[in-house]
């Protein structure tokens, strides 16, 4: 029955892209999903650190993780009532960051709850460092004063939810351009690092004198080497270059269609073309990024969680390819043409390979991509 109401919230935002009142309902939907979910991938993992946050303290998790546990305990909440704190927090925190970045506010909302949506009602910690993330890429835009600076804190923010939010420092590479020289050397670079991840205990020793957690120490450690699934490591290969592709589809349909707007004096902010512009590059070059990652994914399943994360961005430039074709047509024939474009198809595809990807037992996945739906207590009204 839920899957069949997201389906059909769906359906109606491909219809009302920019509909306030159906992004508020989906909103809506996604605390109630989020809050009341009783059983997906960590579940049981987090409510024993929960009911337990006074034994096991500040330095379990993350801090500001953990201190919002203990927050939530001292004044009485329950495990599902600290979920729906935490889902209150993601759900507004997804709006305000596409309302942000996208006129299509109310479709990107709907995309992105086929994934990664799905995917952090499981891993709570990485879903709010997500959108923090999400948050600060503004200030990576070459006009906004101390821009870096600005990144780097809000960095630092993400890391104390997710440890593995340090990779999305390497986006601070998009304020100076992505050269291929460099990222050919950074990729080198990754590949020692990982070597060293893989044979040495030294970041496990380092990683050590900040926290005690045994999952996050095996993120550093050669002692609980994966064993390699070749078949996760292929999806994995895929899903990156396909958000190449769909990166690189929807910034040439976004320059190709500002140029036509501008030899055209088509009606259209400057201000919101430019920024669609950068905001296009910008997801471009995140998705490069995430090419040097890529000897990371022969260790275990972090390096992943980077590119769930700038599935975000993904979303909305796309959908910004899509905005700024509608409006040609609205200038020149007076309405939109069909609902659904190729851009679209596209970015919906693709959305949906990476949830299948995200719920099939490979290297890095869980299982938990669709278990929200059946472990809900909304199943029960």
């Amino acid at each position: 029955m839920l899957i069949l109401f997201e389906i059909v919230l769906i359906l109606i935002a491909f219809m009302n892209p920019q509909s306030k009142n159906i992004a508020k309902a989906i909103v809506l939907f996604m605390i109630l999903l989020y809050g009341l979910n009783t059983y997906s991938g960590d579940f049981l993992t987090y409510q024993g650190v929960y009911n337990n946050i006074s034994f096991y303290g500040l330095t379990h998790y993350e801090f500001l993780f953990s201190l919002l546990m203990m927050m939530c305990s001292k004044i009485g909440l329950t495990f599902i009532q600290f979920r729906m704190v935490l889902g209150i927090i993601y759900s507004i925190l997804c709006y305000k960051n596409f309302s942000r970045y996208t006129k299509y506010t109310a479709l990107a909302l709907a995309l992105s709850l086929i994934f990664p949506f799905t995917y952090y009602v499981s891993v709570l910690r990485a879903g709010i460092a997500a959108m923090i993330m999400l948050y600060s890429v503004r200030f990576l835009d070459a006009e906004t004063r101390n821009g870096v600076v600005k990144f780097i804190v809000m960095m630092i923010v993400c890391t104390l939810f997710h440890y593995s939010s340090i990779f999305f420092l390497i986006l601070i590479i998009d304020r100076k351009g992505v050269n291929r020289k460099y990222l050919f050397y950074i990729f080198l670079g990754t590949c020692v690092v990982a070597y060293v991840f893989n044979n040495l205990e030294t970041f496990s020793m380092i990683v050590g004198n900040f926290t005690d957690r045994a999952k996050t120490l095996q993120w550093f450690s050669s002692t609980t080497n994966l064993n390699l699934n070749w078949k996760g490591i292929l999806f994995q290969l895929i899903i990156v270059l396909a958000n190449i592709f769909i990166n690189r589809f929807g910034k040439k349909q976004i320059d190709r269609d500002t140029r036509f707007m501008n030899r055209e004096f088509l009606y259209c902010s400057d201000r919101n073309l430019k920024f669609y512009q950068w905001f296009a590059g910008l997801s471009c070059n995140a998705s490069y990024l995430i090419v040097v990652l890529i000897p990371f994914m022969f260790v275990n399943d972090v390096a992943m969680r980077f590119l769930w994360a700038v599935l975000g961005i993904t979303i909305c430039s796309c959908l910004n390819a899509v905005y700024i074709s509608d409006l040609i047509r609205i200038n020149m024939q007076g309405k939109r043409i069909g609902i659904v474009t190729i851009m679209q198809l596209v970015l919906v595809a693709y959305i949906i390979f990476v949830a299948i990807y995200a719920n099939l037992p490979y290297m890095g996945t869980d299982n938990s991509a669709t278990q929200l739906f059946f472990n809900n207590l909304l199943n029960f009204f």
